[in-house]
């Protein structure tokens, strides 16, 4: 006994028409909205105005640490910002010059090589950091 199917070549065509259409249209779903549609959308969080902010606020409370003269405390929020941002070659100075000032000589001059390092065409950033090693090589020898 045979059993004969009703699909017909006509319904089998329907058939993929209709997933076709239903393709297409997820497809259409994942697409970026116009810029008109984006005008005042959040961006994602993670992105880089987010980790800019994140290292602003961490600078200013590593400062007002500073200012207290909680030094161990300030460089625990510039080690934070250095995590987000570690090709900062600002931020690298910014804790090699806290280091000097907690007379830890050898580590500061390490990381103002850092900094140094990271930004080869930054004239200023340079010698302030040469500074930062010649101060701390003096006071490592006690001049």
């Amino acid at each position: 006994m045979k059993i004969r199917l009703a699909c017909s070549t006509d319904n089998a065509l329907r058939l993929c028409a209709v997933m076709l259409l239903l393709a297409v249209l997820a497809g259409c779903a994942g697409t970026t909205p116009s810029p008109e549609s984006q005008a005042g959308a959040q961006p994602p969080m993670g992105a880089p105005q987010d980790a800019g902010r994140a290292v602003q606020t961490l600078i200013a409370k590593a400062e007002t640490q500073q200012a207290q003269q909680h030094w161990e405390r300030a460089a625990a929020y510039l080690e934070r910002a250095l995590r987000i941002r570690p090709r900062d070659a600002r931020l690298w100075q910014r804790l090699a010059q806290l280091r000097l000032r907690q007379g830890r000589y050898a580590q500061a001059q390490s990381l103002a090589r850092k900094s140094s390092a990271l930004a080869p065409g930054d004239a200023q950033l340079l010698e302030q950091n040469r500074r930062i090693s010649e101060q701390a090589r003096s006071r490592a020898v006690g001049g």
